[in-house]
C-alpha cells in the first residue's frame, strides 16, 4: 500500500484499545459499522467478477 500524501500513524496496544471501546460504546459501534460496510463492499465486488 502506498499513501498518496504524508501520513502520521499511531500504534495502540490491544489492552488500551479494548479499554477505550468499553468506555466509549459509540466508537465501538462506529467501528463495527465500518467493518460491516467494508465486508459488504468486498462481497459486492466479488459477485461482480466473472467466474
Amino acid at each position: 500500500m502506498t499513501a498518496l500524501e504524508q501520513v502520521e500513524a499511531v500504534a495502540v496496544d490491544q489492552d488500551h484499545f479494548t479499554g477505550y471501546l468499553q468506555q466509549t460504546p459509540s466508537a465501538a459501534l462506529q467501528l463495527l459499522s465500518l467493518t460491516v460496510d467494508r465486508l459488504r463492499s468486498g462481497d459486492h465486488r466479488r459477485l461482480e467478477l466473472p467466474r
